[in-house]
C-alpha cells in the first residue's frame, strides 16, 4: 500500500485512532484504487457491506436505484467517513473526476479498531457523552454483541423442549403431546388450529394427540415456537412498549403473508415460512428491550429508530444462532431488511420474507424507508406476478381470508 501515507490516513476519524501496529496491518491488507476516467462506475454498496471505502482524492456520485443520491468530495464532510456510511440500501459509486480511494475489509477494520483498546476502555473516548444516549446504547449493544455478552431473551422452555424432541429419531406423537400438555393454553391453541379452515378435516379433533396427528410434528414444532414468542419481550417505558407492540403486530402480518405465499407457490413449507416471517425483526425487539436501561433513549423515538436501523440485522442473527435455529432462519433475521440483496440467481426463504414484508407495507413502503416492490431482486426471483396500484401482490387478492385467519391464530 505504498500509494497512501500516514498523513492521508489521519484525515479519516475511523483510521485516526489506529495504533502503529494496526496501521501496519491495514497497509498489508488494504488496497488503493486509482481511476483516471470520469463517469466510471467504481463499486456498489449494499446494506450488508463486507468492505469499506475511503475517498483519498477526487469526487464521486453515490446514487440509489431510483436515481436519487449525493455527491462527495475528498476531504470534505461525509467523505471523511466510509463512503455511503449510514445511508442504507444499495448505492453505486461513480467517479465525477479522476479519483483515488482506499478499499479495506470491513471486518478487518472493526478488529483493528478494537485490537489495542485497554481493558478499561472508556466510552467517552468514542465521543459518547450524556447528550448522546443513542451512541451510548449503540456502543454498549455493539460491544456486548462482539464480546458475546448481549443479554438476549431465552426461548420459552416448552418451545425448546418441543424442538429438541422433534429432532430425535425415535420421536412419536405421544411423546410430544406429553410435553405440550404441560401448557393448557398452548393445547387449546393447537386444537383450535387443527380445527381451523386452514387445517380442518372431515371431523373436528378434540384433544392434543389428534391435533398433532392432523398437523404433523414438523408443523407442530414451528407453530409452538410461533405461539410462544408473543410475550417474550417486556419493558417499563411506554414509548418502547408501544414500539415493541408495533413490531409484533407487523411481524404477525408478515408471517401470515409468508405462510400464504408459501402455500400458493409451494416453494417452501408454509409453517416454516410463517416462523421466518414472525422472526424476521427479532433483532429490533431485542434492541428495544435493551433500551430499557437508557431512559433518555427509550423516551426519544427518533434516536431509538436510528439505533435499531444500525444493529437489528446483526442482533437478530445472533439471537437465532443462540437459540440454535436453522441457518435459513438466521439469514432471514440478518438480511430481511437488505432490500437489494442479490447474492445468487436463485431465490431463498429470505427473498420470500422480503416480498411479504413489502407487500404488508404496500403504498407506504417509502415512508418506512423501503423501495417499491418492483425494484427489489427478490420480487423478480420469485416470479409472483403483477402488482396492484398500491404495490401489493395480486396473487394474494383472493387469499385475504386465509391471511386473516392465520393472523388471528397467531394473535391468539
Amino acid at each position: 500500500m505504498t500509494a497512501v501515507n500516514d498523513s492521508e490516513l489521519q484525515r479519516f476519524p475511523a483510521l485516526r485512532s489506529l495504533s502503529a501496529d494496526a496501521l501496519q496491518e491495514l497497509r498489508r491488507n488494504a488496497r488503493v484504487v486509482t481511476e483516471g476516467a470520469r463517469g466510471k462506475p467504481l463499486f456498489t454498496l449494499r446494506d450488508t457491506r463486507s468492505e469499506a471505502f475511503f475517498l483519498l482524492d477526487g469526487s464521486v456520485r453515490m446514487e440509489r436505484p431510483d436515481g436519487s443520491g449525493f455527491n462527495l468530495r475528498a476531504g470534505e464532510g461525509a467523505a471523511l467517513t466510509p463512503l455511503g456510511a449510514d445511508q442504507g440500501g444499495m448505492l453505486t459509486a461513480t467517479s465525477l473526476s479522476p479519483v483515488r480511494y482506499l478499499k479495506v475489509d470491513a471486518d478487518l477494520l472493526s478488529i483493528l479498531g478494537r485490537s489495542d483498546e485497554p481493558e478499561d476502555y472508556a466510552i467517552d473516548e468514542l465521543h459518547v457523552d450524556d447528550d448522546e444516549p443513542d451512541n451510548r446504547l449503540l456502543f454498549q449493544i455493539y460491544q456486548d454483541y462482539i464480546d458475546d455478552k448481549l443479554d438476549i431473551p431465552q426461548i420459552p422452555e416448552i418451545s425448546l423442549r418441543v424442538r429438541k424432541a422433534v429432532e430425535q429419531p425415535d420421536v412419536d406423537i405421544p411423546m410430544v403431546a406429553r410435553i405440550i400438555q404441560a401448557d393448557p393454553a398452548l393445547v387449546a391453541r393447537l386444537v383450535r388450529v387443527a380445527n381451523s379452515a386452514l387445517y380442518g378435516g372431515a371431523s373436528p379433533v378434540g384433544n392434543i394427540r389428534d391435533a398433532l396427528v392432523r398437523l404433523g410434528l414438523d408443523v407442530t414444532r414451528d407453530l409452538v415456537t410461533s405461539f410462544t414468542l408473543q410475550n417474550l419481550f417486556n419493558t417499563r417505558h411506554a414509548v418502547v412498549k408501544q414500539r415493541i407492540l408495533k413490531v409484533w403486530q407487523h411481524s404477525t402480518m408478515v408471517a401470515a403473508v409468508s405462510f400464504t405465499l408459501a402455500r400458493l407457490t409451494r416453494l417452501y413449507e408454509p409453517e416454516h415460512a410463517l416462523l421466518a416471517g414472525l422472526l424476521h425483526d427479532i433483532g429490533t425487539a431485542t434492541i428495544l428491550q435493551q433500551a430499557d436501561a437508557c431512559a433518555a433513549l427509550a423516551e426519544d423515538p427518533q434516536e431509538l429508530e436510528e439505533v435499531v436501523a444500525k444493529l437489528r440485522g446483526q442482533v437478530g442473527a445472533m439471537v437465532l444462532e443462540k437459540w440454535g435455529f436453522s441457518t435459513d432462519l438466521v439469514n432471514v433475521a440478518r438480511e430481511a431488511h437488505v432490500w437489494y440483496r442479490n447474492d445468487s440467481p436463485g431465490h431463498d426463504l429470505c427473498d420470500l420474507v422480503i416480498v411479504a414484508n413489502l407487500h404488508c407495507m404496500g403504498g407506504d413502503a417509502q415512508a418506512f424507508g423501503a423501495p417499491s416492490m418492483e425494484l427489489v431482486p427478490a420480487y423478480r426471483k420469485l416470479s409472483l406476478g403483477d402488482l396492484t396500484e398500491s404495490q401489493q401482490l395480486k396473487i394474494l387478492e383472493d387469499a385475504k381470508r386465509e391471511i386473516t385467519e392465520m393472523r388471528r391464530l397467531l394473535l391468539g
